[in-house]
């Protein structure tokens, strides 16, 4: 999401009811982003990560491990001029992927107008890899930081350094300052739960003192029934937490403060009843599936009731285009009944439509 749509977001949710704005934002994405026009690509760049964090179900339930080879991503050539943006990550660490910076060049020399950027945990960044990312014209990065205290944070990614991550951050910064690159989006990310909901705060000022322009905060999709206690939201009958709220609400008023982006999730779950589904996912290996939550079986806890993601892929791009598997039948007839409502029992507790993710 573009920050300017983040902040025509954010103050259509503060001036609108939730129903209400769910209607405006269902009428938008019929409008200007439906189904028929893919106009973004997850690139998984890696399924192998450097830290066992404690929310992520990839070591447990990812079998298949491996990284995108730049000739895989070539074969996106004919569909980067296309596409309108690409993330450069989605189940592991991108920056484990030794060709990003081939992959980056690549990406901006077939399309320079392409919007790119990526998440990483920050910890394998170094000024030298920050400056060969800037160069290339990387357009946003967002890096988790679960914890404003080592404590915290380390207890969340296990396997990070919080003095670390800290200093990557520092260095990117103080990298772009110094070469003047373009990018626009400097971004914290934090996965809230009752282990840090109370430092959500805390995390918002330090991305502010370290010079992040931008701060966005995921709910939980708890792979195990633990997990399924540290939610923050509830379900659509539920009342919403007030002191959650309360935390909430201060977030945004500190971020007007800070004149920062912020988008935060939403502490009621609800019910999918249409998804305008207009991005698709490329997996390392060049299988094509839906979006990150179909990408890999996996289990979650839907309010403490075990359930299954399956694994969906319509194609691959080593043996046809990107916009010819969008256009295959069975993929068009897929987003088709998802757009109107038809909605498989494997998506009806889909935590991105869901809001809370």
């Amino acid at each position: 999401m573009a920050i300017n749509k983040v902040r025509l977001h954010n103050i259509a949710k503060r001036l609108l009811n939730e129903n209400i704005f769910q209607m405006c934002r269902k009428y938008y994405l019929k409008t200007f982003e439906p189904y028929s026009r893919l106009s973004h690509a997850y690139l998984e760049l890696s399924t192998v990560c450097n830290l066992d964090c404690l929310m992520c179900s990839l070591r447990e339930n990812l079998k298949e491990r491996g990284t995108m080879s730049l000739e895989t991503f070539k074969k996106l050539e004919n569909a980067l001029p296309g596409l309108k943006s690409i993330s450069l990550h989605c189940n592991g660490e991108p920056l484990v992927n030794r060709d990003i910076i081939e992959i980056l060049s690549f990406a901006r020399k077939t399309n320079p107008r392409l919007d790119i950027s990526f998440s990483t945990n920050g910890m394998l960044l170094n000024p030298a890899l920050s400056a060969h990312l800037l160069r290339e014209g990387l357009d946003g990065i967002s890096i988790s930081l679960d914890g404003a205290r080592k404590q915290t944070y380390e207890k969340i990614r296990r396997g990070a350094c919080f003095e670390k991550v800290i200093e990557n951050i520092s260095d990117f910064i103080e990298q772009k300052k110094k070469i003047g690159n373009r990018i626009r989006k400097i971004g914290i990310t934090a996965v809230a739960s009752k282990e840090n909901v109370h430092e959500l705060p805390d995390i918002l000022e330090l991305a502010h003192r370290l010079g992040a322009n931008y701060f966005k905060v995921n709910g939980l999709v708890p792979h195990k029934r633990e997990l399924a206690e540290q939610i923050l939201y509830n379900d659509t009958y539920q009342q919403v937490n007030s002191e959650y709220k309360r935390i909430f609400e201060g977030l945004e008023k500190k971020a007007r403060e800070y004149r920062m982006d912020i988008v935060l999730p939403s502490l009621r779950f609800s019910p999918v009843d249409y998804c305008e589904l207009n991005s698709c996912l490329v997996n390392w290996n060049g299988d094509v599936s839906p979006c990150y939550l179909l990408s890999y079986e996996r289990p979650y806890y839907y309010f403490n009731q075990y359930e299954q993601y399956p694994r969906i892929v319509f194609g691959n791009i080593l043996t046809a285009d990107l916009f010819d598997v969008w256009n295959t039948v069975e993929y068009a007839s897929f987003r088709k009944n998802l757009s109107l409502g038809k909605i498989p029992g494997y998506c009806e507790k889909c935590f991105l439509q869901g809001c809370v993710l």
